[in-house]
Order: structure tokens, then C-alpha cells, then sequence
């Protein structure tokens, strides 16, 4: 993989109270990370949601694990079956769940058990909205976030 700054070491930035930016900690795990999306992306294919109000999001989406993010007429939602395909989502990659265990003790969670991931995929020059993080009756405590690819800014909401 080409990377200009592959001799940088990875590195820590708090945001806030149990908030964390662990730079480059998934950039060893890059290249098996894209194959098993790509497995995932076979299975449940990316899609752009339409949100409540009838808008597409401009964001394509996909899910593995027991739970998968989806909108609905009616709202937002955690469904353990892919609405596109009417099965179960498919298995969280082994790599996915080792890495976002090692992220959660690198950010003081030591305990936490990832069990769903909502992937994203952005074009880029597209815009990026606000990644609202709401709490519902089955959302976790934690939540961890992997974004890579092309410099962009996100702004998270809690």
C-alpha cells in the first residue's frame, strides 16, 4: 500500500471525557480491513438509504453484525435483517471485531464487545454531514469509529 507517511507512528488525541482519535492505529490492518468490506459489501450490498423526510442520503451503507443501522419511513432503526436482501446481516468480520476491541482498551474500554458496524462509504466531494450519535433503547454505551480514505472533517454530535 502507498502511503506517504507509513514510517509515522500512530498516536493518540483526546477529544473529550471518553472520547479518543487514535491516529493510524487501523493502518496495519488496512488491506485485510478492505477485503473482508468487500465480503460484506457482497452479501449485503452498499446502498443510499432514503431518510424519513424522503431524502437520499448521499452517503452509500452497508452492515455486518447482529444489528445493522437503517431508516425507515417512520424513523432510524436497528434491524438484525438487511431490509434490501431480507437475511440476517452478515457475521462482523473477525478483523473488524479484534480491531475495535483493540481500539476500545486503547480508549479505556477494555470490557467493551463490539456486536454490529455500520460501514460507510463517502465520495468524495460529496458532502459530509453531522454523525449524530443519539441514544436509544439499544444502543450502546460505546460507540467506535473508523474512518479513513480521503482528508476530510467530521463533526460528531453527541
Amino acid at each position: 500500500m502507498l502511503d506517504l507517511f507509513a514510517d509515522a507512528e500512530p498516536w493518540q488525541e483526546p477529544l473529550a471525557a471518553g472520547a479518543v482519535i487514535l491516529h493510524r492505529f487501523a493502518f496495519n490492518a488496512a488491506e485485510q480491513l478492505i477485503r473482508d468490506i468487500n465480503d460484506v459489501a457482497s452479501q449485503s450490498p452498499f446502498r443510499q438509504m432514503v431518510t424519513p423526510g424522503g431524502y437520499t442520503m448521499s452517503v452509500a451503507m452497508t452492515n455486518c453484525g447482529h444489528l445493522g443501522w437503517t431508516t425507515h419511513r417512520q424513523g432510524y432503526l436497528y434491524s438484525p435483517i438487511d431490509p434490501q436482501t431480507n437475511k440476517p446481516w452478515p457475521a462482523m468480520p473477525q478483523s473488524f471485531h479484534h480491531l475495535c476491541q483493540r481500539a476500545a482498551t486503547a480508549a479505556g474500554y477494555p470490557d467493551f464487545q463490539p456486536d454490529a458496524c455500520l460501514i460507510n462509504r463517502y465520495v468524495p466531494a460529496r458532502n459530509c454531514r453531522c454523525i449524530r450519535i443519539k441514544t436509544n433503547r439499544i444502543c450502546a454505551r460505546q460507540l467506535f469509529l473508523f474512518l479513513w480514505a480521503y482528508p476530510r472533517f467530521f463533526n460528531l454530535a453527541a
